[in-house]
Formats: structure tokens, sequence, C-alpha cells
């Protein structure tokens, strides 16, 4: 379907249409749409009088919402597609890489919106290679973006939603890196970090509908909307008309990998707190659903028991009926000390939870600002590469982690955290006696810098 669309010369979309008798056309007044001259008489900074015509005229060029754009298979149609002749209750418009225009604007403006985006930076040729170069965590920002708007879309068969999105996920598909779900093998650490928001409003799932997709997955959740905002306010970033190069819009709160201003100095290592071990991805064809079976993700983290408050649980239906984040206070088991730590999180449940409930949290990254200096220097004094041998040697001979430390997957092994520091983490709950978890939630962890000094890593399977 995604090689339909994409390949096409010329899209005709009936906007309206709610199926396929549908035709194009329908009364409406042509006045509200056609530009008309209007003579204006005003005085200059001088104060003398002067009169000019303008032309004026209703501005359609990005139109109104219709039928087909609350349904989910049309989401990559919209994107993928080169050039749309749109027939809508506003009007005929069009859409191309080069501008939008329709019949209230018929010439036409310079596009700058997540559309324009995919065409002009995303969209790749047949070689495989791209016409113009774009950061990868801007790339990836764009993705999480249109995650949050394609959660708004509807569809008859909720099995359909991640099938759906394949299309466009193979145009988007960077080199070497996997599609798993809807997120990207590359940036698990950021993909993960999605909030489940209210309800689609007017939209009922079949209640015979059980997701296939894992809990780790934002498709998990038919009918709710998903944000990437870690405030958790839904619908911030849900307007087509935002642009990665316009910055027509606050970008989502996800960051990207720090550097110093200092030219004299290196730039800060990416400091993540799992590694993937295993995981299969999901097939690139629209016709192929996922199996609940291949849908693990086996990893390799840090986990730390966890004891809400009986006051953040209430708050569960609250946040999904507001949505916005609670403040909550949480228990951790400190080893070294031997007792519970409490500390501050804005937590955020994707379904009930009760005190119960084996809880664990498991770090993914630091959250925005809590990169510093100390990430390049792990052990004071010693370089990085001895530092990271002498670490690893420890962690295969003893098991355990150098004292004040904190264990990190990739370039350095450990490093040295602030108690100031907060961590974005997943929510999990046990869901065998093995090693098998459930995602049921998403936190900010605050001032817990030191919360996972001295754990080492263990395997799990979040399912």
């Amino acid at each position: 379907m995604g090689d339909i669309y994409s390949d096409a010369s010329l899209i005709i979309s009936a906007a309206l249409g709610e199926d396929s008798h549908a035709g194009l056309f329908f009364e409406r007044d042509p006045r509200t749409t056609q530009p008309c001259t209007l003579d204006i008489q005003y005085p200059k900074e001088d104060g003398v009088l002067t009169r000019e015509t303008f032309l004026v005229f209703h501005d359609w060029y990005m139109p109104e919402p219709a039928y087909l754009d609350e349904r989910g298979w049309t989401f990559q149609e919209k994107y993928l597609s080169r050039r749309t002749l749109r027939f809508s209750q506003q009007g005929i418009s069009w859409t191309c890489a080069s501008k939008p225009a329709s019949e209230g604007l018929p010439m036409g403006l310079i596009p700058l919106n997540n559309k324009s985006d995919f065409d002009r930076y995303i969209r790749t040729d047949a070689a495989g290679g791209q016409s113009h170069r774009l950061d990868i965590s801007q790339k990836l920002r764009w993705w999480y973006h249109i995650t949050e708007i394609y959660s708004r879309r509807i569809f008859t068969r909720e099995s359909d939603r991640l099938m759906a999105l394949a299309g466009l996920a193979a145009k988007f598909q960077m080199p070497g890196d996997e599609f798993l779900c809807g997120l990207w093998r590359s940036d698990l650490a950021n993909g993960l970090a999605w909030i489940v928001c209210k309800e689609i409003e007017g939209y009922i799932p079949d209640a015979n509908f059980t997701s296939t997709a894992p809990s780790w997955s934002w498709a998990s959740h038919p009918g709710r909307l998903i944000t990437y905002d870690e405030e958790g306010i839904e619908g911030k970033l849900t307007d087509c008309n935002y642009s990665l190069v316009a910055g027509a819009g606050k970008p989502t709160s996800l960051p990207v990998t720090p550097t110093t201003s200092d030219p004299g100095k290196p730039e800060f290592l990416p400091v993540t707190f799992f590694e993937a071990l295993s995981e299969i991805p999901t097939p690139l064809l629209t016709h192929v659903p996922i199996s609940p079976v291949s849908c693990s993700l086996k990893i390799r983290g840090l986990l730390q028991t966890i004891i809400p408050e009986e006051s953040s649980l209430a708050n569960y239906a609250d946040h999904h009926q507001n949505h916005k984040p609670f403040w909550a206070i949480r228990g951790a088991y400190s080893k070294e000390s031997k007792t519970w730590k409490r500390f501050l999180a804005n937590a955020f449940y994707d379904e009930p939870v009760t005190r119960a409930d084996l809880l664990y949290c498991l770090p993914l990254r630091l959250f925005r600002s809590s990169y510093h200096e100390d990430f390049q220097e792990p052990c004071k004094g010693d370089s990085i590469g001895k530092s990271v041998s002498f670490q690893n040697s420890r962690l295969s001979t003893e098991g355990d982690i150098l004292p004040g430390m904190t264990w990190c997957a990739g370039p350095l092994s450990c490093c040295r955290l602030k108690k100031s520091d907060a961590f974005s983490c997943l929510i999990l709950k046990k869901a065998d006696a093995g090693v098998k978890y459930r995602r049921v939630g998403y936190m900010v962890a605050l001032s817990v810098g030191r919360l996972f000094d001295g754990l080492s890593p263990t395997a799990l399977e979040i399912i």
C-alpha cells in the first residue's frame, strides 16, 4: 500500500467520503472561497491619505479536518503522496513538495509543516540516499511528533494500527536501524518514553479486541492519545503545522546528546542505563500482522524495587481525565543502608496499579539537563579507558559496581552521578516468577542521582 501512494503521480482525495460510494462534488457556496478586491484608504506616517487595492481571500491552504483526516489508513497516504488534489467542503486544494494552494489561495505558499519536512528531508530516493541532510535526532523527533498525531486516528479494526504505519516506516527507516512495534532500535531510550493521555473523543474501540502489541509499545493502548511531552500535556504537538526546520512550535522534550560549548573540551558521550539484548523487528509489510510471540524486548538494565504511596495511586483517574501529571512520593529499597528511601517523581500510569503489585523502575536515560562533566571523568584522576577497563574487569570477576558509581550502557560502563540528577524511567510490573515484566507506566524520578549507585545490571524480558 505504501508503494502505491509513494509511486503515484497524483492522488485524488474525496476528503468527506465515508465510504467507496461517496463522490467528489457537493453543493456549496463558492463565494466563501472566491478571492475579492478591497479598496482601502489610510494615512501614511507623514499624514498623507493613501488609497490602495488589496486582494482578500479566505486562507484555506491548510484545510479544516475532514472525515479522511480522522481515519488510520489514510495517515501515511498524506505523507507518502507526492501530489494530492483534495476535494472537501472548503473547496479544492492542492498539495505537493513545492507548495500548497487552494481556490482561496491560488498562488500558494511555501510549506513549512511536518509534511514538507518529510518531502524535503526524510523521503528517500530509489538509491537509498537523501537529497538533504538532516540531523538524526531531528529525524527521530519528527517520528515522535507524527506518532502523537497518529495516535488520534481511528480504525475499524484496531489490529491494523501498526500495519497502517508500515509504509511510512519503510520510507523513514535509516540504514542499519530496525522497526520495533512503532519504535526504532537505535533510539529505544527515547522511544520508550511515551505517555498515555486521555481517550480519543467519540471513539470506542471494539470491546472484544485484545491488542497483540507488547506493553512497551504505544500501540498497546488503542483509543488513547499518546504524547512524548514529559510534562504529560496532550495535544501540545499534535498540530500538523509544526515544522522541524521552521521551529513553529516547541519540539518534543526528548533530548539530543548535549555538547560542550568550549571547543577545547570533548563532547559529552550519550548515557543510557539499559541495552537491548535481542528483539524481532516488526515486518514492514502492511499485510503481515505482528505476532504476540515475537514481541518481547530482552534487555539488560538496572532494576529498583519501588512502592508507590497511596496518594499517588488515587490520582490515576484524575491524570487520565485532566491529562496532567501528578507528583508522587516513591519508596525504593537501598541494599547499602538496608532502608527504604523516599523520593519525588512525576509519574504517569498506563493502567491502574496497587500497593500489592510488585513494581520496579528501570532507568532509561538522564532527564534533559542532568548531563554534566563528570561523565567524561568517571573516576577522578584516571582516564576513561582505564576506568572502563577496571569496571568491566570488576563486573566479570566480582559481579558488582565500583562504590559511588552507577552502571550505564554504551562507551562508558559506569559514571558518577550527582544527587540532583533526574532519570526518565519505565514503571514495570512482575509478569511471572521469572524475568518477565510488563510496562505499567512512565515516570521522571527527581533528585535521585544516587538511587542506582552500586546496582549491578540484570537481564530481563519486557512483554
